[in-house]
C-alpha cells in the first residue's frame, strides 16, 4: 500500500502482496483509491488477516461501483450535450420549406451558428443560449429526456454492471457478517457513505 498510509491503516506484512494491485484503470488515481481504502479501513477497523481481506473486497467493489456511477453520469452529460448541439445546429432552409408545418417560423427552427459556437466554446454564454432553447420548447427536462433515450443502451449496460457489483458487495458483506457482525456493519455503512458521497449528479 501507499507509504503515506499510517501503520494503523496498513494490512499485515504477510498480506502485502494481496493489497498491492488495486483495480485501477490507467487513467485512475492510486492516491484517490488509497483515500477511499483508508476511509473504509478507518470505519471497519480490521483487527486480523481475515478482517483485512474482507475490508479489501468491500473497498474494491466500492471503487468499481463508484466508477460505474461516474461513467453513467458522464454518458448522460455527453448525450445531453449532443442533444443541445443538435437543437442549435443550423438546418438547411430549403429542406425546411418542404417539411416544416404551415406557418412555422424558419428563424425559430433553423438555429444559429453563432449560438452553437458560443454554447460549445463559452460556458458563460450557455445559460442564455439554453434559455433561448427553452423558449423554443426545448427546456431542461425535455432535453434530458431525449438524452436518456439516445443513451439508453449505454445506461442500461452500466446499470447492469452496477447491479452486479452491488450483488457481489452484499454477498461479501454477508460472508463478513458470518465472521463478525460488527465488522460487516461498519463496512456496509462506510462503503455506502463513500458510494453516495462520490456520486456525481448530472447538471440540469
Amino acid at each position: 500500500m501507499d507509504c503515506s498510509l499510517t501503520e494503523a491503516r496498513k494490512p499485515p506484512a504477510a498480506l502485502a502482496k494481496f493489497f498491492d494491485d488495486p483495480p485501477l484503470l490507467p487513467s485512475e488515481s492510486r492516491e484517490e483509491y488509497e483515500r477511499l481504502f483508508s476511509a473504509i479501513v478507518d470505519a471497519g477497523e480490521p483487527a486480523d488477516a481475515i478482517a483485512w481481506l474482507f475490508t479489501r473486497d468491500i473497498a474494491d467493489l466500492t471503487w468499481e461501483i463508484r466508477r460505474e456511477r461516474a461513467v453513467k453520469a458522464q454518458v448522460i452529460a455527453s448525450a445531453r450535450h449532443a442533444v443541445v448541439k443538435e437543437k442549435l445546429t443550423p438546418i438547411d432552409k430549403s429542406m425546411l420549406a418542404h417539411h416544416a408545418p404551415p406557418g412555422t417560423s424558419l428563424a425559430t427552427l433553423t438555429g444559429d451558428r453563432t449560438d452553437l459556437e458560443k454554447w460549445q466554446n463559452d460556458p458563460k454564454s450557455r445559460p442564455a443560449i439554453e434559455k433561448k432553447l427553452a423558449n423554443r420548447g426545448h427546456d431542461g427536462p425535455s432535453i434530458l429526456a431525449e438524452a436518456f433515450i439516445q443513451a439508453a443502451a449505454s445506461i442500461d449496460a452500466i446499470d447492469r454492471r452496477i447491479a452486479s457489483y452491488e450483488l457481489r458487495r452484499m454477498a461479501a458483506l454477508r460472508e463478513a457478517a458470518a465472521y463478525s457482525a460488527r465488522l460487516a456493519g461498519q463496512l456496509k455503512a462506510s462503503s455506502e457513505a463513500v458510494i453516495e458521497g462520490e456520486f456525481i449528479e448530472v447538471a440540469q
